[in-house]
C-alpha cells in the first residue's frame, strides 16, 4: 500500500500515515466503522478520506481535547463536502462502560460492519493532564485493567459487529521495562 497512491487519492490526509486506510479501502462492502477509542482522531480522519461506500463512524474516547478535535474535525469535514452522506457520532465516555448502557446496545448491537481497536496498553501511555479519565486511574493494576477494562471492551467490540463483521486489533509489543533492566 504506497503512501504516495494513498496521498495522491485522498487529499484530506496529505501528509498523514495511517494504517486504517488500507483497511477500509478493502472493505467496500461496509458501511459503519466503530472505534471504541478514537486514537488521536487518527481512525476518524481515514473515516473521513475513504470512499463513499463507508458512511457512518461511531468513535468513543474519555480525553475531552480529542472528543472536541474529532468533533471539530467532522464540522470542517461537513462544511467542505455538503453533499457527503457520511455521518460521524463521537461520544465521550469509558469505552467499557457502554457495555452497560441500554440505548447503545439497542442502537448497535450486531449492526458495526468493522471495528478497529488500538487499546490504550495499560501503563504504557498516561497523560498527566488527564488524570481521573484514562482506564488506568479505574484500573490500578494490571489485571484489574485486563478484568476492567480491556476485556468488557473487547465484548463491546464483539457484541456490536454483525455477523460476518471484521474485528480488527491493534497490538504493539508491549513490555514494560524495569529499572536497571
Amino acid at each position: 500500500f504506497s503512501s504516495r497512491r494513498r496521498h495522491t487519492r485522498y487529499p484530506l490526509v496529505t501528509g498523514v500515515q495511517t494504517c486504517a486506510l488500507p483497511i477500509l479501502d478493502h472493505n467496500t462492502k461496509h458501511k459503519k466503522l466503530f472505534t471504541p477509542e478514537l486514537s488521536w482522531s487518527s481512525y476518524l480522519l481515514s473515516f473521513l478520506a475513504s470512499g463513499e461506500d463507508w458512511h457512518e463512524y461511531i468513535g468513543v474516547d474519555v480525553m475531552d481535547s480529542v472528543v472536541q478535535k474529532s468533533r471539530g474535525m467532522y464540522d470542517l469535514y461537513r462544511d467542505r463536502n455538503p453533499t457527503s452522506k457520511k455521518v460521524v457520532k463521537v461520544l465521550q465516555c469509558p469505552s467499557e462502560f457502554l457495555l452497560k448502557n441500554k440505548g447503545f446496545l439497542t442502537e448497535y448491537s450486531r449492526d458495526i460492519d468493522t471495528v478497529l481497536y488500538c487499546p490504550p496498553y495499560f501503563d504504557m501511555e498516561i497523560y498527566p493532564d488527564q488524570s481521573g479519565n484514562q482506564s488506568i486511574d479505574r484500573y490500578p493494576t494490571y489485571d484489574k485493567w485486563l478484568e476492567g477494562y480491556f476485556y468488557p471492551t473487547l465484548k463491546l467490540c464483539i457484541t456490536v459487529l454483525k455477523n460476518k463483521g471484521k474485528l480488527c486489533v491493534l497490538l504493539g509489543n508491549y513490555h514494560k521495562k524495569l529499572s536497571g533492566e
